[in-house]
């Protein structure tokens, strides 16, 4: 099976945060791969997000797998973590 790497990775990393509201922070980032094999295109993608208020931080993750731009596989993982203030 012949494996072709159509495209160089895609990282997009975004950070948001405010002067006056430090606590509401937010970092977002976007990966994505793509590989052509002989009979169809696979593209993994993967999407975070991880944010906060004053009294929790909140860490979002999702994996995606597409066929062919259709989507295959999806799997999502949320958490919120209680700040500690050390």
């Amino acid at each position: 099976m012949l494996v072709l790497e159509k495209q160089v990775p895609i990282l997009l990393i975004t950070y948001e945060t405010q002067d006056d509201h430090f606590e509401t922070a937010l970092m977002s980032s976007e990966y994505e791969r793509t590989f052509q094999l002989e009979d169809r295109l696979l593209k993994w993608q993967g999407l975070l997000t991880f944010k906060s208020d004053l009294k929790n931080f909140y860490y979002t993750y999702t994996r995606r797998l597409f066929e062919n731009d259709q989507l295959i596989r999806e799997k999502t993982w949320n958490e919120v973590i209680e700040r500690d203030h050390q």
